[in-house]
């Protein structure tokens, strides 16, 4: 029975540090100060269970193994489902692909002509990105269909797109 709760033990801690380390690697992208908070843990729990084991425990039966066993694959799986999730959090949430798909699809190098110079390839990105607001000059906050506005008095207000309204309160606009 003592043989039993041992290995129990065993299992647990091995099951708790595959279960810590799964959620640190899944999720550093999201929250890059797990792998600190995660090695304080380990570093804690290291000292505790040296004093349990010193203190409070008779000497430990050695058992031979060639490896830790099925935990092998376990952690094979989680360490690639890691890069894979890493790899979406950082490509939706960033710039990045946007960026790629100006530069080969819409901006001045899509043609197949390749420059030495990133910059060039990426010239109109910006105004690319950004959304465009017509406003009439009578009322700020009224905005206009581009055809209704006499060509001469046009004044566009440029700004990052968003999910809610057109202009966010949290970010400044430019005046064109």
């Amino acid at each position: 029975l003592n043989v039993a709760v041992l290995l129990m033990n065993a299992h647990c801690s091995i099951c708790s540090t595959v279960i810590q380390f799964s959620f640190t690697t899944i999720f550093v992208a999201a929250f890059p100060l797990a792998p600190l908070l995660a090695l304080l843990n380990n570093i804690l729990e290291i000292r505790l269970d040296a004093i349990k084991m010193v203190r409070l425990e008779r000497r430990l039966i050695a058992r031979k193994t060639n490896d830790i066993g099925v935990w092998t694959k376990i952690l094979e799986a989680v360490g690639v489902l890691a890069v894979i999730a890493n790899g979406l959090v950082i490509g939706i949430s960033s710039d990045f692909i946007p960026r790629l798909v100006y530069r080969y699809r819409y901006g001045p190098c899509a043609s197949g002509s390749t420059s030495t110079q990133s910059v060039i390839c990426m010239q109109g990105y910006i105004n690319d990105t950004l959304a465009i607001a017509f406003m009439s000059n009578d009322n700020r906050d009224e905005f206009m269909i581009p055809k209704q506005i006499n060509p001469l008095n046009i004044t566009k207000c440029r700004a990052p797109e968003s999910s809610g309204s057109l202009f966010p309160s949290n970010i400044t606009s430019h005046i064109v």
